[in-house]
């Protein structure tokens, strides 16, 4: 992207907007709750936002709140395309590109800047941004750069990074994870730093996940454990055949709502590593146990939770296949042994990854 300059389209383009932000945010959660939290943060300065994301994300829990709570900020769907795999797939990826550029190049005014959260639903917003001439900013959540930040970080303003390590070039920089808006409302407990958790926490996403689902099996038949409290958040395919297997003092849910409730009341977390849920980890001040998702794009979860390994309030277990006996082994053994150790670091990680991004992204954009 960085040796050629596409042509400028000959559609015709309404005037420039002196504040108006657009946001491609669409995807995965892990793409579109940051997108919010900045889209929120701008419509309470005042900032008219659009934000755009997939037909298919309008269901989502963040969005559905936008569109109920937030008259300032437009929601638009659009059908944006994915990576075609194989040749085959080149006449459908075309066309929903194209679908996805006339819905954009439709809106009656033009934004002063453009912020992609990543993500190929990205690219539609972004190319419209290149053939405009308007400046646009990138957010990688993750400790490995993804594809759409590969492809346009060389023509961007700013790249905003969850991770250090990832600041490279000038126009990177360390913002942090925004975080959801339950997470800004209200403060974390203080850490009570106990010699062995009383509480466990076990989440895998809002789908759940089969790993950590039968990992909290495993690690309940474990005399170690008999007087923790786990809480398991199975996702809803597994609930009702992980609840007739659990213990009766364990709580078992499909989905857990209030989040920031259960994170202040749990002593460990085992987790998935995408940045959305390593960030709300770092928010409660927690030791965590994170089992990568082994099919993340680049592998990127693996990376995320190497990142948090390093600061020591973390543990990266990582055996592929994966063995639910083996891992209830190998957790129970790292627990026993390093558990005090990672909670008594975890308040220093709170300390040191940025908490407000939702602020700072929302400023540097604004300049």
């Amino acid at each position: 992207m960085n040796s050629k300059t596409l042509s400028k389209t000959s559609d015709p383009v309404a005037p420039l907007e002196k504040r108006e932000i657009w946001i491609a945010a669409g995807g995965t959660g892990g793409h579109i709750s940051p997108g919010v939290a900045i889209a929120e943060t701008l419509s309470q300065k005042k900032i008219p936002v659009l934000l755009f994301t997939l037909s298919k994300n309008l269901s989502y829990p963040d969005i559905e709140r936008l569109i109920r709570e937030e008259p300032g900020i437009h929601v638009i769907p659009y059908p944006a395309p994915r990576l075609p795999q194989n040749v085959l797939q080149l006449p459908a990826f075309i066309s929903a590109l194209w679908k996805s550029y006339r819905i954009i190049a439709s809106a009656k005014t033009r934004p002063s800047h453009i912020l992609a959260m990543g993500g190929f639903p990205s690219v539609p917003l972004l190319l419209y941004a290149i053939l405009h001439n308007i400046p646009y900013s990138l957010a990688e959540q993750n400790a490995h750069k993804g594809m759409v930040t590969n492809l346009f970080s060389n023509k961007a303003k700013n790249v905003f990074h969850s991770f250090e390590q990832m600041v490279r070039s000038p126009q990177d920089i360390f913002s942090g994870n925004p975080l959801r808006k339950a997470f800004r409302t209200v403060k974390p407990s203080a850490v009570k730093t106990t010699s062995f958790p009383q509480k466990i926490l076990m989440i895998g996403g809002s789908q759940g996940a089969n790993d950590i689902n039968s990992l909290y099996l495993s690690l309940s038949q474990n005399p170690l454990f008999a007087k923790t409290e786990f809480t398991v958040s199975t996702g809803p395919a597994a609930h009702q055949e992980i609840q007739r297997q659990a213990r009766k003092k364990d709580k078992i849910y499909s989905f857990i709502t209030n989040m920031p409730n259960e994170l202040k009341k749990t002593d460990l977390v085992i987790a998935r590593s995408g940045a959305g849920t390593l960030y709300e980890i770092i928010w409660a001040g927690k030791p965590a146990l994170f089992l990568p998702y082994p099919h993340a794009a680049g592998d990127h979860q693996k990376a995320n939770a190497a990142s948090a390994a390093s600061f020591g309030f973390a543990v990266c277990y990582d055996e592929r296949p994966f063995s639910a006996p083996k891992a209830a082994e190998a957790v129970s053994r790292i627990i026993e042994v390093s558990y005090a150790s990672m909670a008594a670091k975890a308040k220093d990680a709170a300390n040191y990854f940025p908490l407000t991004a939702h602020l700072s992204i929302a400023e540097k954009i604004l300049e």
